[in-house]
């Protein structure tokens, strides 16, 4: 993988990473990227502008890559819940069974439920 990310470079035109920090640099960089053109073509598409980007599951813990994907979105980016699959499991069935907590929508409770870093 590593000569093909140094391929793709020189191909491009870009300086060829050759230390793993280097490396590293170029993959989260090309990644947040992909976030702020996936974002701009949503917004593209629905016609909205959306004020601020939802970062949830694994990825949420990745404070680097989030910041990446902040400075070059130029939006705040909120990371977590980490473990996004089960939280939406246990809300679904607190909604279907009627409970309270839910009866507004998820958004409150999981803000005031979780840590959700603001990078």
């Amino acid at each position: 993988m590593i000569n093909e990310l140094k391929d793709e470079c020189k191909i491009t035109g870009q300086k060829i990473p050759e230390t793993p920090g280097e490396l590293a640099f170029c993959v989260y960089s090309s990644l947040a990227q992909c976030y702020k053109t996936a974002i701009l073509d949503l917004e593209e598409i629905t016609g909205r502008q959306y004020p601020s980007i939802s970062i949830i599951g694994g990825g949420s813990k990745d404070n680097y890559l989030n910041s990446l994907a902040s400075v070059y979105s130029g939006k705040p980016v909120y990371a977590g819940p980490s473990e996004a699959t089960a939280t939406g499991n246990i809300l679904l069935q607190m909604k279907q069974a009627g409970h309270n907590a839910v009866k507004e929508g998820f958004s409150e409770l999981v803000r005031n439920s979780f840590n959700i870093k603001e990078l």
